[in-house]
C-alpha cells in the first residue's frame, strides 16, 4: 500500500472533521472541513497475525466496526479526547486454516500538534483482534 491519502481516506477524513467543528461551533463546521482539506496527514501500516481462521477473524473486525457488509473500513474517533477523525482500513488474507494475516492502514490529519492518530486507531484495532477472550 502507499503512504498518501487516498481520495476516498481525504474526504471521510474531511467530512469527520466537518463534523466535530460543527457540533464544536453550533453548524460551523465549514471552517473544518476547509482546514482539514490542507492538513497533511499521518499515515500508517503495519501487519498481524491473528491465531482465528479468516472468517472468524472478519466477524470481529466486522463487529468491532459495526459493519455488517461491505469494505473493513470504519472511521474512528482518535487522538486528544477522541476528537480527531481516523479512517482505519483492514485487509485479511488467510494464513493456513486457523490464522489469518491482518493488514491495518490508520491515517488522519495531523494538525501544528502530532498526535499520530492514524498510528493510534489503527494500532488500537490491531490490539483489539489479537485479544484472545
Amino acid at each position: 500500500m502507499t503512504s498518501e491519502l487516498t481520495a476516498e481516506e481525504n474526504s471521510l477524513l474531511v467530512s469527520g472533521l466537518g463534523r466535530v467543528g460543527a457540533t464544536v461551533n453550533n453548524g460551523g463546521g465549514w471552517g473544518a472541513r476547509l482546514a482539514a482539506k490542507l492538513l497533511p496527514a499521518d499515515v500508517f501500516e503495519t501487519e498481524v497475525t491473528v491465531p482465528l481462521p479468516h472468517t472468524e477473524t472478519e466477524s470481529r473486525v466486522r463487529e468491532l466496526f459495526g459493519t455488517p457488509a461491505g469494505p473493513l473500513q470504519a472511521v474512528l474517533g482518535a487522538g486528544a479526547m477522541g476528537l480527531n477523525p481516523a479512517v482505519v482500513t483492514v485487509t485479511l488474507a488467510p494464513d493456513g486454516l486457523e490464522k489469518t494475516t491482518v493488514h491495518l492502514r490508520g491515517v488522519a490529519k495531523e494538525g501544528l500538534i502530532k498526535q499520530r492518530a492514524g498510528r493510534e486507531a489503527a494500532q488500537r484495532v490491531a490490539d483489539q483482534l489479537l485479544r484472545t477472550e
